[in-house]
């Protein structure tokens, strides 16, 4: 669980031919949990979505997001910016690329989210391993300041995606 009564899940998937008709056939099949794609390279790895999805949250609670919707809110917080056609363009899904879902709500929503995407889209669950090459970028300096963690990026980009403001 990311917080009380919500729940997440991060499916490895490959994007279509239109990533936006993928995110759009993702939402409807959704009901009521939420869902957002991202280029997979995008990201830092498991904690790195997970730390923003929580900031997004809550924001959401108080009124504060990037954006109207929680889940462009956290394109934005995952891309590092308060731009959303900069956000689409750095971690927005790509076409046929490989792609991370992630679909987050009330427990039975996501659950029945997950099947209903299943059945149409391959999906595996995401296992967390930054990508070799990753889009995102971290000052060196930065980077040797953290000390005692193999891989501080995520932390650096969740610091960073939390002094994002509107």
């Amino acid at each position: 669980m990311i917080r009380k009564g919500c729940s997440c899940r991060l499916e490895e998937y490959l994007a279509g031919g239109d990533p936006t008709e993928d995110l759009r056939e993702f939402r409807r099949k959704a009901g009521q949990a939420h869902v957002q794609t991202f280029d997979i390279s995008a990201v830092a790895g498991r904690a790195h979505v997970l730390f923003c999805l929580m900031q997004s949250l809550d924001l959401e609670a108080t009124g504060q997001l990037l954006a109207d919707r929680v889940e462009v809110d956290l394109l934005q917080r995952v891309a590092g910016t308060n731009q959303i056609s900069e956000a689409v363009r750095r971690a927005g899904s790509k076409e046929g690329a490989p792609s991370l879902l992630v679909i987050f709500g009330a427990p039975a929503d996501v659950r029945r989210a997950y099947w209903a995407i299943s059945k149409q889209r391959k999906l595996r669950s995401y296992g967390g391993n930054a990508p070799e090459r990753p889009l995102y970028r971290v000052d060196e300096l930065r980077r040797r300041s953290v000390v005692g963690m193999a891989d501080p990026d995520p932390l650096l980009l969740v610091e960073d995606a939390a002094l994002l403001r509107r």
